[in-house]
């Protein structure tokens, strides 16, 4: 099946899901979506390093031009790499319910 790609503008700002839980663990966060009221441990997310800055950032608030500009200072990548990367990582909490765009 093919996905429609999800357009992701740089003033955007989203939110994390309530269907969500995360906790910060051995300097890592893990991510259990709850489905039907229950945690889906079948489904954990990991996070790391740019992952795990860019989920704090999502709690924040901050825009995805913020995110990006968070990320290229605090890891030294360039500006492309980093609006790519941070495009596609959106793209996969939004496909997988973790996050929404903020009202």
């Amino acid at each position: 099946m093919n996905k429609v790609p999800i357009e992701i503008k740089d003033e955007q700002r989203f939110e994390r899901s309530q269907n969500q839980v995360s906790r910060n663990v051995a300097g890592e966060t893990l991510i259990v979506p709850v489905r039907g009221g229950v945690g889906d441990l079948d489904s954990i997310y990991m996070l790391r390093q740019v992952a795990q800055a860019v989920w704090q950032m999502l709690g924040e608030g901050k825009t995805v031009a913020e995110m990006v500009a968070g990320v290229q200072a605090e890891f030294d990548v360039d500006h492309d790499r980093a609006a790519k990367d941070m495009k596609r990582f959106l793209a996969e909490l939004l496909d997988e319910g973790l996050i929404h765009p903020k009202e």
